[in-house]
């Protein structure tokens, strides 16, 4: 593959005479890649809640139970998903950042009780799962977030937002 072109120089005024010349410089390029498209970035990954349904239509599809990897194929096959933008890693480790943001979907709805791990690595629908198709996901999402503050004011802690991946 060809490296990626500056195409476009955002500014017109000239480099300041100073040590930081070379970085401000590198700072108004814009890269963009072969096709004269922004590459893609965390910003342009599916939401936890925007991948909800996705998630829940592959279980469906692939007869109701279903490993990670092909639930995260099914989602990137549905939503028709760049290989670029899936393999936009998450942090250091060595998750990408969709399938971060699948796991958060997949908690949510287990906690909602359409879907359980039924063994490691492996998803499938519940009883309710297989006779539900699609849902408000911002409703799922309130909902099992309620729960969440409910169950920690019952053991006697402070209720508080559970917290969530980032949007």
């Amino acid at each position: 593959m060809a490296p990626p072109r500056t195409l476009l120089r955002i500014g017109s005024a000239p480099n300041p005479p100073c040590s930081l010349a070379p970085a401000l410089d590198a700072f108004r390029m814009v890269t963009l890649d072969r096709g004269g498209h922004m590459p893609a970035s965390k910003k342009d990954v599916p939401t936890f809640e925007q991948l909800i349904n996705p998630i829940l239509r592959a279980l469906h599809r692939l007869g109701g139970s279903a490993s990670i990897r092909e639930l995260v194929d099914g989602v990137v096959g549905d939503l028709g998903v760049s290989e670029e933008l899936a393999g936009i890693p998450h942090g250091r480790g060595t998750w990408t950042e969709l399938g971060y943001r699948s796991a958060w979907a997949r908690n949510y709805l287990k906690n909602f009780g359409l879907i359980e791990n039924s063994e490691r690595g492996i998803w499938a629908l519940t009883a309710k799962g297989r006779e539900t198709q699609s849902v408000d996901a911002r409703q799922l999402v309130r909902a099992v977030q309620q729960q969440h503050r409910e169950t920690r004011g019952r053991r006697g802690e402070a209720p508080e937002k559970p917290a969530g991946p980032p949007d």
